[in-house]
């Protein structure tokens, strides 16, 4: 859910970062463009993750690298099955 993962970013970005020497974000998620991404039943636009970041934002993180690793599976896989059971796999 949208909300849900906007407050998890803005609560991180909140947090003093005074000791951190970077900050490392992961995501591993489905998406339908090069700028959305899912998170659950909702799409929101990747520079959602690290805009509440930017050294305008995140004072405490101001100076120090930020490093976003996102996976994203954009390819669609659909199983059918035949009345002999054999099992088809197509990728789109």
């Amino acid at each position: 859910m949208f909300i849900i993962s906007s407050f998890v970013i803005f609560s991180v970005a909140a947090e003093d970062h005074s000791d951190a020497d970077c900050l490392l974000v992961t995501v591993l998620t489905h998406g339908e463009t090069s700028k959305f991404l899912y998170a659950q039943d909702s799409l929101y636009n990747v520079e959602d993750l690290w805009l509440p970041f930017t050294a305008d934002k995140c004072l405490s993180l101001a100076g120090k690298p930020k490093i976003f690793i996102i996976q994203v599976i954009e390819s669609l896989f659909f199983f059918s099955f035949s009345s002999s059971l054999s099992l088809s796999l197509f990728f789109m």
